[in-house]
């Protein structure tokens, strides 16, 4: 930078102040100087963001000598829960997403649902809606689904893509479990700044606020698997990486041992595998990958056949903070268990679906079935 010049504006110092509250909510104060002249200006402007009034900052009038007062900038995060839905399996399991993020605080409750009150809605600063839930659905979702969910996350809240962008760059002869694969979209929503993807199996036990805090991308491994398990990921989103894990599809192919000449791109035939080969292969982020504990998203077939897991379950069941319905959905027609600990579980998920039979018939068929019938009481339980 050529110092010569009075038009250009020089970094000095910076101070920032972090509430603790995990909320995303940053204070910077930015000491700069010109020949003449030393004030305090924002660090940089996020356009669409809501900035409060310039305020004074201790810390920068001590500095500077004066008792002036300058501008701050509070940078707010935005960060969301996002699903991708297309079936009416997800629906059954969207609408108990939503719930549980009300009641464990993480984002407003809808203005009809006796949920509101369980969530904070303001912070110390004044923000509302801490978190965003985000739904992107495709372009042919039957109508009446997509009206259900405007219902319940609000016209705002959805997101329409032509699914066939992404499956149009796959062939058959590739052998992968291509609906997979559109999760990929959730890759695309820029207008955050982190995102927890989740699949609609997934059981939401406790405010998950907290990984949002994780390095991205950021994910579970289940059992002896090193692949991240998509189905609860920490990711930021990003077009450029989305656009680059579009352009390697057509080259993916399922890895079949001792058959391939080159990388296929993927260690077994879904969208986590090929997103765990391509983060390893394409960013200092996944070479050295972040990875979080078993019980924050733990698989319902993992909490049956181990001894270490029974224990657990027996004496601390709260450490697990989303349970996966990976072998066990309990929409589905003929889904049931006797196990007593996944049976706790099943009635903690039939709760989250209190109030689902306001829009029974009108917008989505009744559930069929009675995740319950096996243990011992009335699925209204």
């Amino acid at each position: 930078m050529d110092q010569s010049k009075e038009s250009f504006v020089y970094f000095h110092l910076c101070f920032c102040h972090y509430d603790g509250s995990r909320i995303g909510e940053i204070s910077c104060w930015c000491i700069f100087s010109q020949p003449q002249l030393q004030y305090v200006c924002s660090l940089y402007h996020l356009p669409g963001r809501n900035f409060p009034q310039h305020e004074t900052n201790p810390a920068a009038r001590a500095i500077l000598g004066s008792k002036k007062t300058y501008p701050s900038t509070h940078i707010t995060q935005h960060f969301a829960v996002a699903n991708f839905v297309e079936s009416l399996d997800q629906l059954y399991g969207v609408y108990s997403i939503h719930n549980q993020l009300i009641k464990h605080g993480m984002i407003r409750g809808r203005s009809d649902s006796s949920l509101d009150t369980a969530t904070n809605d303001n912070d110390n600063s004044g923000n509302r809606n801490w978190v965003s839930h985000v739904i992107v659905v495709p372009s042919d979702i039957e109508e009446r689904y997509r009206n259900a969910l405007v219902l319940w996350v609000g016209e705002d809240n959805l997101r329409t893509v032509d699914k066939n962008h992404i499956l149009g760059k796959m062939q058959d002869k590739q052998n992968l479990w291509k609906p997979t694969f559109n999760k990929l979209w959730l890759h695309n929503l820029t207008d955050f700044d982190k995102i927890i993807m989740l699949d609609c199996d997934i059981l939401i036990r406790t405010s998950i606020m907290h990984w949002f805090d994780y390095p991205t991308p950021c994910g579970i491994q289940a059992k002896d698997d090193l692949a991240w398990n998509s189905g609860a990921m920490v990711i930021k989103p990003d077009t450029q990486i989305f656009q680059q894990m579009l352009r390697r599809l057509p080259d993916v192919q399922r890895y079949e041992k001792g058959s391939h000449k080159k990388d296929p791109l993927t260690a077994g035939y879904s969208d986590q595998d090929f997103t765990t080969a391509f983060f390893i292969n394409t960013t200092e982020q996944g070479k050295q990958r972040c990875v979080m504990p078993t019980e924050s998203a733990v698989l319902i077939s993992s909490l049956k056949g181990s001894t270490w897991f029974d224990y657990y379950n027996n004496y601390h069941p709260q450490i697990y903070q989303t349970v996966h319905f990976t072998t066990l959905k309990p929409w589905r027609d003929g889904h049931q268990s006797s196990h007593p600990f996944v049976c706790a579980l099943l009635r903690e998920w039939n709760a989250s679906m209190h109030g689902i039979e306001e829009y029974y018939n009108s917008t989505i068929p009744p559930m069929q079935n009675n995740p319950l019938e096996k243990c011992g009481v009335n699925s209204k339980q």
